[in-house]
């Protein structure tokens, strides 16, 4: 979104929860003029305003509990092995739901970066669990992989045990 010489600077309040979400999934400032851009074209398209707000609010529940539900299926090893196998990855809506696309980019790092003998994976057995993953379990796992690689303090071996 570009900016005008006569554009206006708003000021609002949200709850620090909300704050702290958008600012964990990403930059906040770009994450919020992302937002402002999908609400223009929500607008456009007769959608009502709160409606984005309901979405925003449900999507942060939908993670919360996919992330938990995540806990314990994944050794430190498997962890270290998908950030690393994330790393620098573009992760689109279309494939961010689907086990299959995750399972693709576990084995091509196994293949052509040799990811498994690095971390000491059994790629097979790895593959195996997020074929069992749903939808929003294959999201949780990019989520917090993204998460990992947009913090500041990037310790694998701390984040990994989980």
């Amino acid at each position: 979104m570009k900016t005008e010489k006569n554009d206006k600077a708003v000021n609002t309040r949200i709850p620090t929860a909300t704050w702290e979400w958008l600012t964990s999934i990403g930059t906040a400032g770009g994450t919020v003029n992302t937002i402002i851009a999908e609400a223009e074209m929500a607008a456009k398209a007769g959608i009502e305003p709160w409606r984005i707000a309901q979405s925003i609010t449900e999507l942060q529940m939908i993670r919360r509990r996919s992330q938990g539900e995540l806990k314990g299926i994944f050794t430190p090893a498997e962890w270290s092995y998908m950030a690393d196998s994330l790393n620098g990855t573009m992760i689109t809506a279309e494939f961010r739901c689907l086990p299959v696309a995750l399972v693709a980019g576990i084995e091509d790092s196994d293949q052509y970066d040799g990811l498994g003998a690095k971390w000491g994976v059994d790629v097979k057995k790895l593959c195996a669990k997020v074929e069992k993953l749903t939808a929003a379990q294959v999201d949780a796992v990019f989520a917090r992989v993204e998460a990992f690689w947009d913090s500041e303090h990037r310790d694998v071996e701390k984040w990994a045990i989980w």
